[in-house]
């Protein structure tokens, strides 16, 4: 069973409150990292649009055209990943996102430390030559004035994606605790030898696993 089910986890506490001896079988660690996305092309945006919004790529394209008919969004129809490394300012973008109630102290943050001297963009991604990737423009919007539904959905994920985007490498320590439950039901009965660990030479009633993930920068 896994505490990340609200369900086991509470059956997991009644259990061992009621009669059962629970111990640490095991700890692990493993130091992770997740580089930044690129710049946000066509194809991406649609297979988001696909596996994460619930939405065909014909409504995420009317949906994005939509959205930059309104002057929210820069053209969506590109196949570059790559900031212009001359021409984009991502202070000036990133400063009109810092009071959106959403993302906006991520975007401040950004300013304040990487982003703090200088608006060169990140230089990863590929340049196709055509228009630059799908990024918000102006002042960022909220879900109210975007007017909620797919259309929220497709500026939420440009938005964030930019934002995501200008950030640095993410390293983090994602931890795993295996706890062993005796039930008293095993050889050791829930006393002596079964303290702590058990029946002797016997399985456990039942084992939960619990993790959780620390950012480390």
């Amino acid at each position: 069973a896994s505490t990340f089910s609200e369900i086991a986890a509470r059956r997991a506490i009644e259990r061992v409150n009621a009669s059962g001896l629970l111990r640490v079988a095991s700890v692990s660690e493993a130091h992770e990292s997740r580089r930044p996305p690129e710049g946000l092309n066509t194809v991406r945006l649609l297979v988001a649009g696909s596996k994460a919004m619930g939405m065909s790529p014909k409504q995420v394209m009317k949906t994005a055209e939509a959205l930059y008919s309104q002057g929210l969004i820069s053209y969506p129809r590109t196949e570059t990943t790559k900031y212009d490394p001359t021409g984009f300012d991502a202070r000036r973008l990133l400063s009109e996102h810092t009071s959106h109630p959403e993302w906006g102290k991520t975007a401040a943050h950004l300013l304040r430390t990487k982003y703090k001297s200088s608006g060169r963009p990140p230089t990863t991604g590929r340049d196709a030559g055509d228009h630059p990737p799908i990024t918000p423009t102006g002042r960022a919007a909220t879900r109210e004035q975007v007017g909620g539904g797919a259309a929220w959905r497709v500026y939420e994920f440009v938005a964030r994606t930019f934002i995501g985007s200008l950030a640095d490498e993410l390293t983090f320590t994602r931890r795993k605790v295996l706890f062993e439950l005796d039930d008293g039901r095993m050889g050791g009965g829930g006393g002596g030898s079964g303290r702590g660990g058990g029946s002797r030479g016997g399985e456990p009633a039942e084992r939960f696993v619990h993790e959780d993930t620390q950012v480390d920068s």
